[in-house]
């Protein structure tokens, strides 16, 4: 296993850590009867859960942007949803929302650093390798050899 798939691996155990226990909150942390914020755990959870076990099965990049944002919706669904005089269900959905969107924001970088594939911009796509640049803009390609 490439050192880029390990990191990338204990990321998303990391990541499905937090859903589990996200799953597990409303239970653990005594909100379970508070219906917008018990449910906003679960739902949250299993996306997330979903999303972060299926980019483990195929040691993929898949579900990315899915668990980012649903990370910072559980940051900001207290506000959102009104979890008054629920301190306990609000920690948990920021605390827990920040994790995941940390997790996520650590695995995107890594995953991009060092990639021979670098996006440049809309229109343009270079490929770098070791002492050769292929630039290609629009419909023109440019090539060249030579040491960085």
């Amino acid at each position: 296993m490439t050192r880029r798939k390990w990191h990338r691996t204990i990321i998303n155990s990391a990541k499905l850590s937090c859903a589990l226990l996200m799953l597990a909150a409303p239970w653990l942390f005594d909100f379970a009867s508070e219906g917008a914020a018990a449910w906003n755990a679960w739902l949250g959870g299993c996306v997330v859960l979903a999303t972060t076990g299926r980019a483990l099965a195929t040691e993929g990049k898949d579900g990315i942007e899915t668990a980012l944002a649903m990370g910072i919706w559980m940051v900001i669904s207290p506000s959102v949803l009104g979890f008054p005089g629920h301190t306990s269900a609000a920690m948990t959905h920021v605390l827990f929302g920040f994790a995941i969107s940390a997790l996520t924001v650590a695995e995107s970088s890594r995953s991009h650093r060092g990639d021979p594939w670098i996006a440049a911009g809309e229109e343009e796509l270079q490929l770098n390798l070791r002492n050769f640049s292929l630039t290609v803009d629009g419909n023109r390609a440019k090539g060249a050899v030579g040491k960085r």
